[in-house]
């Protein structure tokens, strides 16, 4: 019971100490620090935006197809397995789909980055 307590007090002290290292660090002006580069960062990037919000969906959309490719996954070692063998064509349809898809994207999102990266750096 006391090994618990005293745990407990050493989280307890532990964010006591991090609450004590963000004052500081407000005090020192470290936060208006870095509220200064975010604003520049925004103010740099405006003009790129566009190309900013479309990598970024790229992005979200090809995760989710890798996640619809783990679904997919499972559904093939059920399939594998004995579980379920009635989906197999529907399952092999859609894991070549993604993995196309994902094949895809992931160019299409290195180019864009590439080209970010090009447009930031000549700047």
């Amino acid at each position: 019971m006391e090994a618990n307590d005293k745990s407990n007090e050493t989280g307890r002290e532990a964010g006591f100490q991090s609450l004590d290292i963000l004052i500081r660090r407000w005090k020192d002006g470290t936060f208006s620090e870095i509220i200064d580069d975010w604003k520049w960062i925004f103010s740099y990037s405006a003009k790129y935006k566009g190309a900013i919000i479309f990598y970024t969906l790229l992005g979200v959309f090809s995760t989710s197809m890798g996640l619809v490719s783990s679904v997919a996954g499972k559904y093939m070692i059920d399939i594998i397995t004995g579980y379920d063998t009635s989906r197999l064509w529907i399952v092999i349809v859609i894991m070549l789909g993604s993995t196309i898809f994902s094949l895809v994207f992931s160019n299409v999102i290195n180019r864009i980055s590439t080209k970010l990266s090009i447009l930031l750096n000549l700047i």
